[in-house]
């Protein structure tokens, strides 16, 4: 959601990051507002988690390199990342089962599936987003949600 990992330059935009990973060079590009949202997220004492389809090597190389600045203390329990083995599987499509984490976190995604599947395993807050939606409004939704509900932190 906050970045689009791809392993050829793209020739009209500046990467904003790249690696190597296993002998594969791989570009970030990060989405609008990405980095105020992180930075955010960071010092706003909010748990944050990061489930991902991707392996915890590309996504840790990921943060690395393109969000430098951002404090993963994993160990301290306010951060996760969970990455593919921590799916089940949904209609043959990989799924990320928030049952694992809290009836009570807020999944922002633009995966209907992924919507879908949660909403039958009662998770009351979700939000579906368009693949091209702006991360502005995004969070400012979140920064909203936090400040004029009593809604749990995510």
């Amino acid at each position: 959601m906050l970045v689009t990992i791809e392993t050829e330059e793209f020739s009209d935009q500046k990467c904003d990051a790249s690696f190597s990973l296993k002998g594969v060079s791989y570009y970030v590009y990060k989405r609008p507002h990405a980095d105020e949202m992180i930075k955010w997220l960071n010092v706003s004492g909010i748990r944050v988690g990061i489930w991902t389809h991707e392996t915890r090597r590309m996504t840790l190389a990921v943060l690395k390199h393109a969000f430098p600045l951002l404090k993963l203390s994993v160990s301290k329990g306010r951060k996760f990342i969970y990455t593919r083995r921590s799916c089940g599987v949904y209609n043959d499509i990989l799924v990320k089962d928030l049952r694992r984490v809290s009836k009570k976190c807020l999944l922002v995604d633009f995966n209907d599936v992924q919507i879908a599947y949660n909403v039958e395993n009662n998770i009351p807050h979700v939000l579906l987003i368009d693949a091209t939606c702006n991360l502005k409004k995004i969070f400012s939704f979140i920064r909203f949600k936090l400040k004029h509900k009593n809604m749990i932190r995510v």
